[in-house]
């Protein structure tokens, strides 16, 4: 059974604190960062560095939950991952590796972006494992990798272990029957 998801501004909030709160160095919070964002957002843009730009966020996030309650305080950021969550994010990760790998080197843009499996392995390793699947999921949404009913099952019975099955039906997942 898993616990009541918390509401996704809440969640937004926790990721953030929880990336920048990380041992991550800031090449592998960059990497996952645009990967999951498909270069639409690069902190290099602004010249920002890669915890400028999290912590950013993390402030307009508290104005915002401030407006609606002046006394709001961000709830706790990093409750410890399951160590089986985390090998079961690690094993659907592995099972499509491949693919977002070759799908990032060989396209001409946006630019490459080597070690983007890795960065998310790292993630779910030394962060959170329920943050390294929904980044996961944002990859193959962005980039519109094709993947197989039967992945398509092991990704919404992730989702279902952490308890928001939605964010794998949310949003763009290219199902083709031929994949497997």
């Amino acid at each position: 059974m898993t616990d009541v998801p918390a509401p996704r501004h809440t969640l937004l909030g926790r990721d953030v604190r929880r990336l920048l709160e990380s041992p991550l160095d800031d090449a592998v919070l960059r990497t996952v960062w645009v990967g999951g964002a498909d270069h639409a957002f690069d902190p290099r843009w602004d010249e920002e560095s890669m915890r400028d730009w999290p912590a950013g966020i993390e402030a307009a996030w508290l104005d915002a939950e401030r407006l609606t309650d002046p006394g709001f305080l961000p709830p706790p950021s990093a409750p410890a991952s399951d160590p089986g969550l985390r090998a079961v994010v690690l094993e659907v990760i592995d099972g499509v590796a491949a693919r977002p790998a070759a799908a990032m080197q060989n396209r001409v843009w946006p630019p490459k972006l080597p070690g983007l499996v890795p960065a998310l392995a790292e993630v779910v390793e030394k962060v959170d494992a329920g943050l390294g699947f929904r980044l996961f999921l944002r990859v193959l949404k962005s980039s519109a990798l094709p993947i197989g009913p039967r992945e398509h099952q092991a990704f919404l019975a992730v989702g279902e272990r952490f308890g928001y099955p939605d964010l794998v039906e949310e949003g763009y997942l290219h199902v083709v029957p031929a994949v497997t």
